[in-house]
């Protein structure tokens, strides 16, 4: 049975019925200013989603602006959280197996995994070896590190149902979480490493999230990522 807000994010995935419910304007993600300079004009979404964008997704254009007061680049106007998730079903690229991108891109994931594993292990706090990937799409450092053998608790999180269906399916604690239920699966205190690869970049609120998920971490622990 779906849990509630699997539910709900699944009911947004409907196509909407209005364009002008799809897009808002947004002061500045990490200090709040409403003041901003344009950076750019409006501009496609030039991310190759194949044939996963529907229209009126695919017609929208987004600008890229500075903030007079901190001067963080970010959209302006975006896709409102309510049909983001058009931009994240099941074929979204980065949900793609490393296994599946070649072998080239086996070894070079491969030995960047064991960097990964070698600074993650500095970074736990004594007796908590809880390494949470917040946005882990489909699992694929799951995957990796499953195969090199390493002894952690890992949990996967992320927005869209299918990712964690393929989590789930390797063996992996896996939930549809995002910054507003996650403390209702993942109590607070609990975890050694927070991971966030390639997502704070992704957030509507990125300052309120690093809160949220520091709350979660046991006395010593980190959020580390990339971006």
């Amino acid at each position: 049975m779906q849990d509630k807000h699997t539910a709900d994010l699944s009911r947004l995935l409907e196509p909407a019925e209005d364009e002008a419910e799809l897009l808002e304007a947004t002061g500045c993600p990490v200090c709040g200013a409403a003041a901003r300079q344009f950076i750019t004009d409006d501009l496609p979404d030039t991310d190759d989603y194949g044939e996963l964008l529907i229209e009126p997704y695919k017609s929208l254009r987004f600008r890229f602006v500075s903030c007079a007061d901190c001067s963080t680049a970010y959209l302006s106007p975006r896709v409102t959280q309510a049909f983001i998730h058009h931009y994240y079903k099941g074929d979204y690229h980065c949900y793609r197996s490393f296994s599946d991108r070649g072998p080239i891109f086996r070894l070079l994931s491969r030995q960047l995994a064991k960097r990964n594993i070698a600074q993650v292990e500095k970074l736990f706090p004594p007796g908590c070896k809880v390494y949470l990937d917040y946005g882990c799409g489909s699992g694929t450092w799951f995957e990796i590190f499953t195969d090199m053998g390493v002894d952690w608790r890992m949990i996967g999180t992320d927005i869209m149902p299918e990712a964690i269906d393929l989590v789930r399916g390797m063996g992996v604690e896996g939930h549809v979480a995002d910054e507003r239920n996650i403390r209702d699966v993942v109590p607070e205190s609990s975890v050694g490493v927070v991971n966030m690869f390639h997502v704070i970049e992704h957030l509507p609120q990125p300052v309120e999230t690093l809160r949220t998920l520091r709350s979660l971490l046991r006395p010593g622990g980190y959020i580390t990522g990339q971006t």
